[in-house]
């Protein structure tokens, strides 16, 4: 990775685009980040702040990455067209919680981490709170550990009114597909994220960090392979389902129902009635 990065360093500097390449962490988000940065090319400047529980977190390096996350957060704006402004002039708050201390989520087991009761992650939520209830425009971004999101935060946090949310994969994944969404909606103030909203908690919160793990301790007592389900596909999905229905009965109203696009585990398709 990072002699293919001083290669493509070398490779831009070669041609003299400096101006038209960006480089950093993240991949799986690229595609929804140039599509939100083509729809507000020609639209006024959109203002964004990134609000965290501590300002030292700014400088944490990561899971599976190799620089600092707020560098991500800024090279992902600016790959869209977003100007960071202080918090009471911003258009949108990107608000990311992460904690000091990186955790790994271990996919093949049900072991719980909780978030941490210090004082500044307390009074991060009573401030995302305190600004939805303001009526501002409220992303959150939930990095306390890659691949999934925390249900106990979002039990805390008034997650019904944020534009939208996202904790899957790498922090950059997370950070730029919110990003991506942010600009959809600031292209067109009209667009109705809501139903993308419930996926999103259905998806990265419930499926990646409760049943996912479920299924996957399960199967691998049974000898299957989480990477390739083969006859399996169909009653491991129907349990999925099931245990999905289960989890999403406090947070989410709708009918809704799930499928695997590659007949694994590691990801699913959501479908809301």
């Amino acid at each position: 990775q990072k002699i293919e990065n001083i290669e493509l360093n070398k490779l831009v500097k070669k041609l003299n685009v400096n101006d038209r390449v960006s480089i950093y962490n993240g991949t799986d988000e690229g595609t929804i980040v140039l599509l939100a940065r083509w729809l507000n090319k020609n639209k006024d400047e959109t203002t964004i702040n990134f609000l965290f529980p501590d300002e030292n977190l700014k400088q944490k390096v990561m899971p599976f990455e190799d620089r600092e996350l707020y560098e991500n957060c800024n090279c992902l704006a600016d790959a869209i067209g977003f100007k960071e402004v202080d918090i009471n002039n911003a258009d949108y708050i990107i608000a990311v919680y992460t904690e000091e201390t990186n955790y790994n989520l271990d996919l093949n087991t049900t072991k719980q981490i909780n978030l941490s009761k210090e004082y500044k992650y307390i009074m991060f939520i009573q401030k995302v709170n305190e600004l939805i209830a303001l009526g501002k425009r409220v992303v959150l971004v939930d990095l306390l550990h890659p691949n999934g999101g925390s249900k106990e935060l979002l039990r805390q946090i008034d997650y019904k009114n944020l534009l939208t949310y996202s904790a899957w994969n790498t922090a950059s994944n997370s950070i730029g597909s919110s990003l991506a969404l942010v600009g959809i909606h600031a292209f067109n103030n009209n667009a109705n994220l809501s139903s993308l909203l419930k996926e999103r908690i259905i998806d990265d919160c419930l499926y990646q960090t409760v049943v996912r793990r479920k299924i996957n301790k399960e199967l691998i007592m049974r000898n299957i392979n989480i990477y390739d389900l083969d006859s399996d596909e169909q009653s491991t999905i129907k349990k999925v389902n099931e245990l999905l229905k289960i989890e999403a009965k406090i947070f989410i109203k709708e009918n809704f129902f799930v499928k695997f696009p590659w007949n694994r585990t590691f990801e699913i398709d959501v479908s809301l009635e």
